[in-house]
């Protein structure tokens, strides 16, 4: 009984962490160099660089397609690329761009 009780009063806790990893792991995507190519691309005001802009996050984001081909447990960075990815070709369009490569 006094074995049980222990491991009673660690649950808590060990939940608590459990929900920190968790939530760190589905946002530590935000720190990859693509997220930031992608903000940079969604914030750019220079319809001059925004083209560019585009481009570049776009190739960080194949990059990092790639790389996770081998890492199923990354649900939620595949995800936020996807979104990502949506993201930008609906800029392109609003913008009348074009896709770009």
């Amino acid at each position: 009984m006094g074995l049980n009780m222990g491991l009673n009063s660690v649950t808590p806790r060990c939940d608590s962490e459990l929900k920190r990893h968790r939530s760190t792991r589905e946002t530590a995507y935000r720190t990859q160099p693509w997220y930031e190519a992608y903000m940079a691309a969604l914030f750019e005001s220079n319809r001059m660089e925004i083209a560019e802009r585009i481009k570049r996050a776009k190739l960080l984001m194949v990059r990092r397609e790639r790389v996770l081909v081998d890492h199923r447990e990354e649900v939620a960075e595949r995800s936020a690329l996807n979104m990502a990815f949506d993201a930008l070709r609906a800029l392109e369009y609003c913008l009348k761009m074009g896709p770009t490569q």
